[in-house]
Protein backbone atom coordinates (compact mmCIF):
# COMPACT_ATOMS: atom_id res chain seq x y z
CA UNK A 1 0.00 0.00 0.00
CA UNK A 2 2.76 2.44 0.91
CA UNK A 3 4.33 1.85 -2.51
CA UNK A 4 1.35 3.66 -4.01
CA UNK A 5 1.42 6.79 -1.84
CA UNK A 6 4.17 8.68 -3.63
CA UNK A 7 2.97 7.88 -7.19
CA UNK A 8 -0.59 8.80 -6.19
CA UNK A 9 0.60 12.11 -4.76
CA UNK A 10 2.56 12.78 -7.94
CA UNK A 11 -0.62 12.17 -9.94
CA UNK A 12 -2.55 14.47 -7.63
CA UNK A 13 0.13 17.14 -8.08
CA UNK A 14 -0.05 16.72 -11.85
CA UNK A 15 -3.82 17.32 -11.83
CA UNK A 16 -3.43 20.34 -9.58
CA UNK A 17 -0.60 21.74 -11.72
CA UNK A 18 -2.80 21.29 -14.76
CA UNK A 19 -5.59 23.17 -13.04
CA UNK A 20 -3.43 26.07 -11.86
CA UNK A 21 -1.08 26.02 -14.84
CA UNK A 22 2.26 24.22 -14.83
CA UNK A 23 4.53 27.26 -14.73
CA UNK A 24 2.47 29.18 -12.18
CA UNK A 25 1.88 26.09 -10.08
CA UNK A 26 5.55 25.24 -9.79
CA UNK A 27 6.22 28.80 -8.63
CA UNK A 28 3.61 28.41 -5.86
CA UNK A 29 5.21 25.14 -4.78
CA UNK A 30 8.69 26.66 -4.54
CA UNK A 31 7.56 30.03 -3.16
CA UNK A 32 4.33 29.40 -1.25
CA UNK A 33 4.14 33.05 -0.18
CA UNK A 34 2.95 33.77 -3.75
CA UNK A 35 -0.34 32.20 -2.73
CA UNK A 36 -1.31 35.56 -1.24
CA UNK A 37 -0.84 37.38 -4.55
CA UNK A 38 -4.19 38.42 -6.06
CA UNK A 39 -6.06 36.60 -3.31
CA UNK A 40 -7.89 39.58 -1.84
CA UNK A 41 -10.83 39.18 -4.17
CA UNK A 42 -10.81 35.39 -3.93
CA UNK A 43 -10.67 35.07 -7.72
CA UNK A 44 -7.89 33.17 -9.37
CA UNK A 45 -5.96 34.74 -12.19
CA UNK A 46 -5.60 31.50 -14.18
CA UNK A 47 -7.76 30.71 -17.18
CA UNK A 48 -10.89 28.89 -16.01
CA UNK A 49 -11.28 27.30 -19.47
CA UNK A 50 -8.01 25.43 -19.00
CA UNK A 51 -8.69 24.13 -15.51
CA UNK A 52 -10.04 20.74 -14.62
CA UNK A 53 -13.72 21.27 -13.81
CA UNK A 54 -14.02 19.02 -10.80
CA UNK A 55 -10.75 19.94 -9.10
CA UNK A 56 -12.86 21.22 -6.19
CA UNK A 57 -13.51 17.59 -5.26
CA UNK A 58 -9.89 17.45 -4.10
CA UNK A 59 -10.90 19.87 -1.34
CA UNK A 60 -12.49 17.00 0.52
CA UNK A 61 -9.06 15.38 0.80
CA UNK A 62 -7.22 18.12 2.68
CA UNK A 63 -7.23 15.96 5.81
CA UNK A 64 -5.45 13.18 3.93
CA UNK A 65 -2.87 15.64 2.57
CA UNK A 66 -2.27 16.95 6.11
CA UNK A 67 -1.81 13.41 7.44
CA UNK A 68 0.68 12.65 4.67
CA UNK A 69 2.48 15.93 5.37
CA UNK A 70 3.06 14.70 8.93
CA UNK A 71 4.75 11.47 7.79
CA UNK A 72 8.45 10.93 8.45
CA UNK A 73 9.07 10.03 4.82
CA UNK A 74 10.28 13.40 3.52
CA UNK A 75 9.44 12.84 -0.17
CA UNK A 76 5.83 11.99 0.62
CA UNK A 77 5.48 14.82 3.15
CA UNK A 78 6.97 17.33 0.72
CA UNK A 79 4.69 16.23 -2.12
CA UNK A 80 1.63 16.37 0.15
CA UNK A 81 2.45 19.90 1.35
CA UNK A 82 3.04 20.98 -2.25
CA UNK A 83 -0.35 19.54 -3.25
CA UNK A 84 -1.94 21.42 -0.36
CA UNK A 85 -0.61 24.76 -1.62
CA UNK A 86 -1.70 23.99 -5.18
CA UNK A 87 -5.14 22.95 -3.97
CA UNK A 88 -5.55 26.21 -2.05
CA UNK A 89 -4.81 28.07 -5.28
CA UNK A 90 -6.97 25.87 -7.52
CA UNK A 91 -10.00 25.60 -5.21
CA UNK A 92 -9.55 28.16 -2.42
CA UNK A 93 -12.98 27.90 -0.80
CA UNK A 94 -13.11 24.10 -0.70
CA UNK A 95 -9.50 23.73 0.41
CA UNK A 96 -9.93 26.38 3.10
CA UNK A 97 -12.93 24.53 4.48
CA UNK A 98 -10.95 21.28 4.55
CA UNK A 99 -7.92 22.96 6.10
CA UNK A 100 -9.77 24.78 8.88
CA UNK A 101 -11.83 21.72 9.81
CA UNK A 102 -8.59 19.75 10.26
CA UNK A 103 -6.80 22.10 12.65
CA UNK A 104 -5.76 19.28 15.05
CA UNK A 105 -3.72 17.79 12.19
CA UNK A 106 -2.24 21.22 11.49
CA UNK A 107 -1.25 21.46 15.17
CA UNK A 108 0.56 18.13 14.99
CA UNK A 109 2.57 19.26 11.97
CA UNK A 110 3.44 22.62 13.50
CA UNK A 111 4.38 21.09 16.87
CA UNK A 112 7.21 19.22 15.18
CA UNK A 113 8.76 22.39 13.74
CA UNK A 114 12.04 22.00 15.63
CA UNK A 115 12.55 18.40 14.47
CA UNK A 116 11.40 18.92 10.90
CA UNK A 117 13.98 18.34 8.21
CA UNK A 118 12.10 20.48 5.71
CA UNK A 119 11.73 24.17 6.38
CA UNK A 120 9.87 24.56 3.09
CA UNK A 121 7.24 22.08 4.30
CA UNK A 122 6.68 24.10 7.48
CA UNK A 123 6.64 27.32 5.51
CA UNK A 124 3.95 25.86 3.26
CA UNK A 125 1.80 24.86 6.25
CA UNK A 126 2.18 28.31 7.83
CA UNK A 127 1.32 30.01 4.54
CA UNK A 128 -1.67 27.68 4.13
CA UNK A 129 -2.79 28.56 7.65
CA UNK A 130 -2.59 32.31 7.06
CA UNK A 131 -4.22 32.02 3.65
CA UNK A 132 -7.06 29.87 4.99
CA UNK A 133 -7.75 32.36 7.79
CA UNK A 134 -7.86 35.17 5.24
CA UNK A 135 -10.22 33.20 2.97
CA UNK A 136 -12.44 32.37 5.95
CA UNK A 137 -12.88 36.07 6.72
CA UNK A 138 -13.06 37.42 3.17
CA UNK A 139 -15.78 34.95 2.17
CA UNK A 140 -17.66 35.19 5.49
CA UNK A 141 -17.50 31.42 5.77
CA UNK A 142 -19.47 29.70 8.49
CA UNK A 143 -17.42 26.90 10.01
CA UNK A 144 -17.15 25.50 13.48
CA UNK A 145 -13.56 26.25 14.43
CA UNK A 146 -12.27 25.04 17.79
CA UNK A 147 -11.17 28.03 19.90
CA UNK A 148 -8.84 25.90 22.06
CA UNK A 149 -7.21 24.56 18.88
CA UNK A 150 -6.77 28.11 17.54
CA UNK A 151 -5.16 29.15 20.84
CA UNK A 152 -2.86 26.12 20.71
CA UNK A 153 -1.84 26.93 17.14
CA UNK A 154 -1.25 30.59 18.05
CA UNK A 155 1.15 29.44 20.77
CA UNK A 156 3.07 27.21 18.37
CA UNK A 157 3.19 29.93 15.70
CA UNK A 158 4.53 32.33 18.33
CA UNK A 159 7.36 29.88 19.04
CA UNK A 160 8.15 29.51 15.32
CA UNK A 161 8.52 33.29 15.11
CA UNK A 162 11.65 32.89 17.28
CA UNK A 163 13.29 30.67 14.65
CA UNK A 164 16.61 31.63 13.09
CA UNK A 165 15.29 30.82 9.60
CA UNK A 166 13.98 34.04 7.99
CA UNK A 167 11.44 32.34 5.70
CA UNK A 168 9.86 30.56 8.68
CA UNK A 169 9.80 33.76 10.74
CA UNK A 170 8.08 35.62 7.89
CA UNK A 171 5.52 32.86 7.33
CA UNK A 172 4.84 32.55 11.07
CA UNK A 173 4.46 36.32 11.45
CA UNK A 174 1.98 36.42 8.60
CA UNK A 175 0.03 33.45 9.98
CA UNK A 176 -0.04 35.05 13.44
CA UNK A 177 -1.56 38.24 12.02
CA UNK A 178 -4.25 36.31 10.17
CA UNK A 179 -5.00 34.15 13.23
CA UNK A 180 -5.52 37.29 15.35
CA UNK A 181 -8.17 38.50 12.91
CA UNK A 182 -10.36 35.42 13.48
CA UNK A 183 -13.50 36.04 15.55
CA UNK A 184 -13.28 34.84 19.16
CA UNK A 185 -16.92 34.16 19.93
CA UNK A 186 -18.19 30.74 20.94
Amino acid sequence: MEDFIEPTLRLCRAFLLRSVGSVRGSRFAKEPVRLFENSSDGASAFDQNECIRDIMDFGENVGVLLELTHLNEINVADLASECLILLLKAAPREATTGFLTNLPKVSLILESWRQSASHLLLQRILIALGYSCRQYLSHAMILSISLPEISKIEGIVSQVKSSTIPSLVDAASHAALELQRLPRCI
